[in-house]
């Protein structure tokens, strides 16, 4: 079996057909991560747990929650960096515009087009900002 450094290497290359496997693994491979965390979630691990004191050593036996705890947000913290669409952080882009209130009388279509067109434009380059880059999506 060839080493993981080669096989990304066949995969940025784009060796033919190889990307649309290696996705598909990395894709099979984040879901499992899930449903590992599920499976550490309500499993109890036993263990002891030794704390050094000045009055001496304290030794604990019993469910290492901590330990289970760190694996869970470790897991959970890579699918949300892998698959930012589905366990990622949601971001809400929004903005607002002022168009000015113009009395009917003093302002032309011409000026009241050119104010809707500016909101606009504002609005098209905020959702833009906002929108994801290639390396926010899922491969």
């Amino acid at each position: 079996m060839p080493h993981k450094a080669t096989v990304r290497a066949w995969a940025i290359d784009e060796v033919p057909g190889l990307f649309t496997q290696y996705a598909r693994a990395r894709l099979i491979m984040a879901f499992t991560w899930a449903d590992e965390i599920v499976e550490i979630a309500n499993t109890l691990q036993i263990g002891v747990k030794t704390v050094e004191k000045p009055a001496g050593t304290e030794t604990t036996h019993g469910d290492m929650i901590e330990h289970r705890r760190l694996q869970v947000d470790n897991l959970k913290w890579l699918l949300s960096k892998v698959l930012t669409k589905v366990y990622g952080d949601k971001v809400i882009a929004g903005i607002t515009a002022e168009v000015a209130n113009h009395d009917e009388s003093t302002a032309t279509p011409l000026q009241i087009a050119r104010e809707i067109a500016f909101a606009l434009n504002l609005a098209m380059r905020a959702q833009k900002a906002a929108a994801p880059t290639p390396e926010d999506t899922d491969t």
